[in-house]
């Protein structure tokens, strides 16, 4: 029997389960095979023991008694509640989030780190900046304090004699 049909016989089981801690295989299953000679019910309960062994590894549900009577595990259960065949609900179950990854965890560590190597060389340069600027200042303030200084000399110098004499001698002639 290939994985194609125990996976058919698993969604019609679990379909037909209405109780979750006690369920038979071989009945439920029976339904739907319905073997009347020999050769079916060998081929019958050899499909069972395919079932419940596939239905054992894929942890769906466990057995409680030799006579194939089963109790539905909590993967059982969620495949149950959701309705869905066995193929969708394990490509669900195996999808994984992309956040849960770990080279996102890396990227998100490779880009603080890249933030901060700018943000040092970024504060390195407004330093410089800044030094540069306060010894502009200083020197400004140092030439502005100089001037300030030669327009007090300037000021104190008289200027309205000076021109004056030269109009007089200039009206004299």
């Amino acid at each position: 029997m290939t994985d194609k049909e125990i996976i058919k016989y698993i969604d019609l089981l679990i379909n037909d389960i209405d109780d979750f801690d006690t369920f038979s295989v071989n009945n439920i299953i029976f339904e739907y095979i319905n073997p009347e000679s020999k050769e079916e019910e060998e081929s019958f309960l050899n499909k069972i023991d395919e079932i419940k062994l596939f239905g054992k590894n894929n942890d769906l549900f466990v057995p409680i008694t030799k006579d194939g009577w089963c109790k539905l595990t909590e993967k059982g259960k969620k495949l149950k509640l959701s309705k869905k065949s066995f193929k969708k609900f394990q490509k669900l179950e195996k999808k994984s989030e992309w956040y849960n990854n770990n080279w996102v965890g890396y990227l998100i560590a490779f880009i603080v780190f890249l933030f901060t190597v700018y943000q040092h060389f970024d504060n390195q340069s407004l330093s410089r900046e800044n030094k540069i600027l306060n010894t502009q200042y200083d020197s400004l303030k140092i030439e502005l304090d100089f001037f300030k200084d030669s327009i007090s000399n300037f000021k104190s110098v008289n200027f309205d004699e000076t021109p004056s004499k030269k109009i007089d001698s200039l009206a004299k002639k």
